[in-house]
């Protein structure tokens, strides 16, 4: 029944010595010490009687015992080979064995993704540590729940006094450019927990407790949002400090403004030039022609003398345009 073989096919017929398939696998040593040597023997065995001719015979698992029989002298009369079918639990086994395997490799496969996931975690950290930029992250409410060093350093705070404080609270002080005050709804990481859409590029201006003064930065909100969710759970703001790039920028503007108003004095200096040398060469002559006993000599001095410090100043004016070279010296 386990073999699906008759007893005509067997009885006569087969030789457990020329067994192709217990040859093959290495049982032949242990069958002759039960027959030659009277000892017990176990064994287990993959058996296809159709690779021995059996046409209708089936491939099973077994497991099984043979042992002697002995006569009252000793004599061995007979050898019983007690089989089990193991078929289904080999099968089960190998079931299992392939799901094994399957999980182990499902397991070292989490264990390399745990450890690139590890690793991807430990460069943000360090990435999130070492940036130049202040980061700070900010949970769907607004409030900041974790910053790096660089944003401790640019806003003046530690990460305990960040932390809870949302972007509409007033101790920021935040400002526009022009001084007037940035309402808490419109910062950017509240622009973007509402709208799910990142904000670039704002600037602002912030308290430093520290140094008691306005801290300039520019900043960038990007939310983040779970796969399947419309609203973000969380916003993370990068902020650079551009305090040093204002105070450049007021000075170039400064410098603009000298500048023209330079070109603006050389301007009127040359066009007062231009009245003043028909004054002072008029004067001049007029000096030459007037007697020295006349009235109206002392009058015609201070006239020539008036244009001459006018064409003083005039050089003066020229030198601080930057139109005309000279020494510049206090007038009196």
């Amino acid at each position: 029944k386990i073999l699906n073989i008759t007893d005509e096919q067997l009885i006569g017929k087969y030789n457990v010595f020329e067994d192709e398939i217990a040859i093959e696998q290495g049982l032949i040593p242990k069958i002759r010490t039960v027959f030659e040597d009277g000892k017990t023997a176990n064994f287990s065995v993959e058996w296809d009687a159709k690779e021995l001719g059996y046409k209708d015979a089936q491939k099973v698992y077994i497991e099984g015992t043979m042992f002697p029989i002995h006569d009252e002298k000793g004599e061995l009369t007979n050898v019983v080979n007690h089989w089990i079918d193991i078929t289904k639990r080999n099968q089960a086994m190998k079931k299992l064995e392939s799901k094994t395997s399957e999980l182990t490799k499902e397991i070292a496969e989490r264990i390399k993704t745990d450890e690139k996931l590890i690793e991807s975690e430990r460069r943000h950290r360090s990435l999130f540590e070492t940036m130049v930029q202040g980061v700070v992250y900010q949970d769907a409410d607004g409030k900041i729940i974790s910053a790096n060093p660089a944003a401790e350093k640019i806003l003046g705070l530690t990460i305990n006094q960040m932390q809870g404080r949302a972007s509409a609270d007033p101790r920021w002080k935040a400002i526009h450019e022009n001084g007037s005050d940035f309402p808490g709804e419109t910062h950017p990481a509240i622009v973007s927990l509402k709208t799910g859409q990142p904000v670039h590029d704002v600037v602002m201006g912030v308290f430093h407790p520290d140094e008691e003064r306005n801290c300039w930065i520019r900043i960038n909100s990007i939310p983040t949002i779970r796969p399947g969710d419309k609203n973000p759970y969380q916003v993370y703001t990068t902020f650079t400090d551009i305090t040093e790039h204002k105070k450049l920028e007021a000075q170039l503007q400064q410098s603009q403004k000298m500048e023209s108003i330079g070109t603006l004095a050389g301007g009127i200096a040359h066009d007062f030039n231009n009245i003043l040398f028909p004054i002072v060469g008029h004067a001049e002559m007029l000096l030459e022609d007037i007697p020295n006993d006349s009235p109206f000599r002392e009058s015609s001095n201070e006239i020539l003398n008036s244009g001459l410090r006018a064409k003083e100043l005039v050089k003066q004016i020229l030198t601080f345009s930057r139109q005309e070279k000279g020494e510049l010296k206090l007038m009196k």
